[in-house]
């Protein structure tokens, strides 16, 4: 049983693939995305079973089409299209070859956004800059400050102790 669904697992990525005539000569964008219609990962790639191994579609196309993908290589889309498997949107590269396409297509998360640049941010520069004078100043306490600022009163020890908004700390 268990190579029954491996062949129909790799049977079934190669009856759709042959049908596929892609001319390497032209860029990949001129042929549309082949999208997995069966089951996909919560990311939106398409998987499949074969035996008790979950196989990633796209790496199952490209090891069909194109061959054995080299250990420590991801195969990566041009398209950007997770469930899509059409073997000239794929390309095999590092982990780092794969990031910097990422940021060459302005995909990046940008983990540097803190402070007011925050998307969550609650407050701006000049509020905490307030709210570290006003109290040092003495005149009002932390619960009344984060209050006034709709904050919790843990947010407000944090910026009045430098250990939130650190990049504001005086050197």
């Amino acid at each position: 049983m268990r190579k029954r669904r491996e062949i129909v697992g790799i049977e079934l990525i190669k009856q759709l693939l042959a049908e596929l005539r892609d001319d390497p000569a032209l860029p990949w964008s001129v042929y549309p995305c082949l999208e997995w219609p069966r089951r996909r990962r919560a990311d939106g790639y398409g998987q499949i079973r074969i035996g008790v191994v979950k196989r990633l579609i796209h790496r199952l196309a490209y090891e069909v089409a194109i061959g054995p993908i080299t250990d420590g290589l991801c195969v990566c889309h041009h398209c950007d299209n997770p469930p899509c498997f059409r073997p000239s949107h794929l390309f095999a590269g590092s982990h780092q070859d794969n990031m910097a396409d990422c940021s060459r297509k302005g995909r990046t998360k940008v983990p540097h956004f803190f402070g007011e640049h925050h998307g969550q941010a609650k407050l701006t520069e000049g509020m905490v800059f307030e709210i570290r004078e006003r109290y040092a100043a003495g005149g009002k306490s932390q619960q009344a400050l984060a209050n006034e600022y709709r904050v919790s009163q843990a947010a407000i020890s944090l910026i009045v102790l430098g250990k939130k908004w650190k990049h504001l700390n005086e050197p």
